[in-house]
């Protein structure tokens, strides 16, 4: 048994879910030495022990190390088609004449896509190194802190894979409602814990999964802990997949990501049913998370 402390505030009843090198950037670049996750048993989260990198997000050199690159260019490319089928599980016409804020907005990909149709986008990012590119296109801040000061709200809130990184997921979700205007819906979409990789070879896939740069490891249990901490009473919980069959076989096979569309023999009706399937078994990629005011 361990007293290392929870981000739920528990200290009992902590035990040790995988001690190992874990992945220190893009795929293949690990860590010289074994990092400890960790598991709460009041809340079931999963966590990363004494992360040593909680300014390193905001850097450019986060970018490079996950990324292999910085450039606004390569973050378009790499989140952009990913982000437009999010965008459709919401619904294109629901930012319609709406104000937006995206939290984690990274160098604004989501934000550039909906801009079209919203009253007004604003950007909450920390890397200030994108600041200047955000701001010709946005309304941008640092940090969530800056808006409530301001008290500006925004109808709809939107933060994608950005929670998993917070070191305090209290606040983070406080924070998300505190900008949410009456009437106003948050979607919160962060890795599932659950993932059917992690159920199919958990040894392989935890070597890729656990990474310095995630702090938490949420499932349905421990996101709905906190978001009752944070005070927050009206939510859905969900799922989304966003990797295909192919990504599955080919991890399978050669227990290595592949990314999408390696494998050219599913059509879109046979992928459409997987999804489904996942989403509907709780095994999806991430989860969905939609809070209301």
């Amino acid at each position: 048994m361990l007293k290392n402390k929870c981000y739920c505030g528990n200290n009992k009843n902590i035990n040790i879910v995988y001690n190992e090198k874990i992945r220190s950037g893009s795929y293949g670049n690990l860590t010289k030495k074994k990092h400890r996750i960790l598991n709460c048993k009041k809340c079931d989260l999963t966590y990363l022990e004494n992360p040593k990198e909680k300014f390193f997000y905001e850097t450019s050199e986060y970018r490079k190390k996950f990324n292999n690159s910085s450039t606004i260019k390569t973050h378009h490319k790499l989140h952009e088609d990913r982000l437009k089928k999010k965008i459709f599980k919401i619904g294109e016409k629901k930012f319609k004449k709406k104000k937006v804020i995206d939290v984690g907005a990274g160098a604004g990909t989501f934000l550039n896509i909906i801009k079209k149709h919203s009253s007004q986008t604003i950007a909450i990012e920390p890397a200030s190194f994108w600041h200047n590119y955000l701001k010709k296109k946005h309304l941008t801040f640092s940090y969530a802190d800056d808006l409530i000061k301001k008290n500006i709200k925004a109808d709809i809130v939107v933060s994608f894979d950005v929670i998993e990184h917070i070191d305090d997921p209290i606040k983070f979700l406080k924070d998300i409602k505190n900008i949410l205007n009456k009437n106003g819906v948050a979607y919160i979409a962060t890795p599932n814990y659950n993932d059917i990789l992690m159920n199919l070879i958990p040894n392989t896939f935890s070597q890729f999964n656990f990474r310095t740069a995630h702090t938490l490891y949420f499932n349905e249990k421990s996101i709905k802990f906190f978001l009752k901490k944070a005070g927050i009473k009206k939510y859905k919980i969900n799922y989304y997949h966003e990797m295909d069959f192919s990504n599955l076989l080919v991890w399978l096979k050669d227990k290595k990501p592949s990314g999408l569309n390696k494998l050219k023999i599913f059509n879109d009706s046979f992928e459409k049913f997987y999804i489904s399937y996942l989403e509907k078994k709780k095994l999806s990629s991430h989860l969905w998370v939609e809070i209301k005011r």
